[in-house]
């Protein structure tokens, strides 16, 4: 018996301390976009972290100077970006869709704020017409056709994100 509680009481712990990390913390995507969400690392000066995540920006993408659309010296970074194969739509077949998004970083000391926007959505290097929103229902539950969309671009912006906030925490991604 003794030993139930204490198998439910650790699984009760690691639970919390998993869900109150600042890198469990994930942007969610609803009806009017993605929910922004700051991550807190500890003794770290804005001006550090700024730093840190223009060096993240320098090594992701292929031509930094390209995808840099706003730099505030220790406050702000805005990204411009493109993601092949960002999500799935499943009917008949699996088809993929790439966007074009904005990254907006924002820093103060031990925070970074971090917001994601779909700029344009395009099937087969043309534009869809359609947006994220389009994937919910006015009360803001998935619509049954495009149950896929919305867990896949999620994953696809949280890999991204996840990315960066490794390099920032310098804890390096385990393989």
């Amino acid at each position: 018996m003794a030993k139930r509680y204490f198998l439910l009481a650790f699984t009760f712990f690691l639970v919390v301390c998993v869900s109150v990390s600042p890198y469990a913390q994930q942007l969610k995507l609803t009806k009017t976009g993605f929910t922004p969400v700051v991550y807190t690392i500890d003794s770290t000066p804005a001006g550090k972290l700024y730093d840190k995540a223009l060096a993240w920006v320098k090594a992701t993408y292929k031509k930094p100077s390209e995808v840099l659309r706003e730099e505030v010296p220790g406050e702000k970074i805005r990204i411009f970006g493109y993601m092949e194969r960002a999500f799935v739509y499943t009917a008949i077949t699996k088809n993929w869709y790439d966007i074009n998004y904005w990254l907006i970083l924002e820093f103060k000391d031990n925070r970074m704020r971090v917001s994601f926007e779909v700029e344009q959505i395009w099937a087969d290097a043309q534009k869809a017409f359609f947006t994220t929103g389009t994937f919910f229902k006015e009360d803001g539950t998935i619509k049954g056709a495009y149950k896929t969309c919305p867990p896949s671009l999620e994953a696809s912006v949280n890999g991204l994100v996840q990315s960066l906030i490794s390099s920032i925490s310098g804890k390096k991604e385990e393989w």
